[in-house]
């Protein structure tokens, strides 16, 4: 349903892009089945986030705050640098179906945002080293480090359609390489050469991960090791692993010096947002929203 900001409208097509930007996004952190629980707070999220949107546009016109062209080049230049190539960057701006000229109005229409909020906002204050230090104690959770590994596995693969004389090659196969490493034979040699995984280009280094990021008969087997030490074969739904653990970092506790420059960060982040919000939240007041057939 379409909505009506004073004297704009936010169609439902704009919603539903909306929507699936937050869903992409959420995707790469949230499981599928709760990313389907979360349809709704999705969508009330996109609608607030595209009304809040439309009235600072209406304030930056309103208010007739401009951006200059070098400010814009300089934004522009900004957002290339970031690409590897300009080839990179014109692939980009395709995938996303946009033009230079789009890019350059979505720009603009950004800085004079941000200038409108600088305007009403202002600097937000550094907190005070008592605030830091409240939030580490009453923090705590946040800043311990569990138990890490650093691992390297060789992988014979096996197929869930293989016969049983076929998976039991493959064991035969994983079990003479298990034989020759502790003869001595380089681990990392014998991984590039008949490794399954991709990890093998880097000598089957999986680097660092704590428990509950790897199946769980992996897991056991590397959480068993200490530093140096190779596994006896290992079986998961993937195939038969040899697993070599090459560093092993004991759980523990971020000390205040280390943390405090990301807690103040944290928090003059968390006071600018509340600041914004107060100033978007009295534009709601002010403004006319109905929901339209």
């Amino acid at each position: 349903m379409p909505i009506r900001v004073n004297n704009n409208t936010v169609s439902d097509e704009e919603i539903a892009a909306e929507e699936e930007r937050i869903t992409q996004h959420l995707a790469t952190h949230v499981p599928s089945e709760q990313l389907e629980a979360m349809k709704e707070v999705v969508k009330k999220q996109a609608t607030e986030s595209l009304i809040n949107r439309t009235l600072l546009r209406e304030a930056v016109e309103t208010e007739g705050i401009g951006a200059s062209g070098e400010e814009l080049d300089e934004r522009m230049e900004m957002v290339k640098s970031k690409f590897e190539s300009p080839e990179a960057y014109s692939q980009q701006l395709a995938d996303l179906g946009l033009t230079q000229k789009d890019l350059r109005s979505e720009m603009e229409t950004s800085l004079r945002m941000e200038k409108l909020l600088q305007k009403h906002v202002g600097s937000i204050e550094e907190p005070t080293e008592a605030e830091v230090e409240s939030f580490y104690k009453e923090n705590a959770e946040r800043f311990k480090q569990p138990e890490m590994l650093r691992a390297s596995h060789i992988l014979i693969k096996t197929e869930p359609q293989e016969s049983e004389p076929e998976k039991s090659a493959r064991r035969l196969e994983a079990a003479k390489l298990l034989g020759e490493i502790q003869k001595g034979a380089d681990f990392g040699r014998l991984t590039s050469q008949h490794s399954a995984c991709p990890s093998k280009e880097s000598g089957g280094d999986l680097g660092y991960f704590e428990r509950g990021r790897m199946v769980k008969p992996f897991e056991d087997a590397a959480f068993s090791l200490s530093a140096g030490e190779v596994s006896d074969l290992v079986e998961t739904q993937f195939g038969y692993h040899i697993v070599k653990v090459t560093d092993r970092q004991q759980e523990s506790t971020a000390s205040f010096e280390t943390a405090r420059d990301d807690i103040s960060t944290f928090l003059q982040d968390q006071k600018r947002e509340q600041a914004v919000k107060a100033y978007t939240d009295k534009l709601h007041a002010e403004a006319t929203i109905e929901h339209t057939e």
